[in-house]
Order: C-alpha cells, then structure tokens, then sequence
C-alpha cells in the first residue's frame, strides 16, 4: 500500500514561529535560499522528491541526493516534529539546508508508521536558522492548504 503524503501532511496543523516579511530578510535571503521540496516517504518505492518550487530549482542529479538524505537517520518516537540540517556536495558544489520532517498516523499504512513527509529548504550557505525559520512557514502554509503558490509566495518574501 502507498502512503499519500502531501494530503496527509494538509492536516497536520502546529502553530510555529511565522515569518514575517521585511527589508532585512528580503535583501539578504535571496542570494541564499535556492528552493523548498517536499519529499514523500513511500512504503514501495522509498523516499521521492514530490515537489520542487521553483519548479526546476534542483539539478538532476541532486534529486536522488536529496530523496535520500532527506528523511532522519533516526527513527523519531514520538509523532512531533523534528528539524535537522542538510549538507551535500554534488557536482563540486556545496549545498545547505534544513529539512522538517513531520508524521502522521495513517491506519492504511501496512508498518502502521503514519505517512511521513518532509519539506526541506535548499541554499547556498549554512544558515540552519534561516532555512529552518522558512520551513516552519512552508510547512505550515502547505498545512493550513495553501499548496505549492503558498511556497511560491514565501520565497516571494525573500526575492
């Protein structure tokens, strides 16, 4: 059975810190963040970049990359949450990133492990508290049902 992530990841709601637009953030965020992708963890075919805004951000070969670090090495035990940076050299090209990985309890699952998702946001430096700072917010916009224009217009923020 295939767990369906991105209408599972609609309901999870959690209320974080929000990101608000303003000169500070909109001057200096776009030479950094390059794009947000949702992966989806699927019982058959393993972790999957499902979304990439903007549409064609990642190269490639990132995408297998990325599919595979994605998800936690570890197995969170409780259904919160986790945030945890991303790192990886493709190409000669280093990449940063947060990832934020949320689960819920999906009672189709053959594991009973809940349909995991993860919305990771990419740049070009290490600024963990930034990416991290734009995940919640996307990962709450994608939530609350705004979809990938929700994502779209957060990074609108940082352009």
């Amino acid at each position: 059975s295939i767990v369906h992530p991105p209408p599972s990841c609609h309901a999870m709601q959690r209320r974080g810190p929000s990101l608000q637009r303003g000169p500070s953030l909109a001057v200096n965020a776009a030479e950094w963040v390059r794009c947000f992708c949702l992966v989806n963890f699927d019982l058959t075919q393993g972790p999957k970049v499902l979304e990439t805004v903007p549409d064609g951000a990642l190269a490639a070969e990132e995408v297998p990359v990325l599919a595979r670090i994605a998800f936690p090495d570890f197995a969170p035990q409780s259904w919160q949450e986790e945030s945890y940076a991303l790192r990886y050299c493709v190409e000669g090209s280093w990449n940063y990133g947060a990832a934020l990985f949320r689960r819920e309890w999906d009672t189709s699952s053959v594991r009973n492990q809940g349909a995991q998702c993860v919305l990771c946001v990419i740049g070009t430096s290490p600024y963990f508290g930034l990416f991290e700072a734009l995940a919640r917010a996307g990962t709450d916009a994608w939530a609350a049902g705004g979809g990938v224009d929700a994502l779209q217009e957060i990074l609108g923020c940082t352009r």
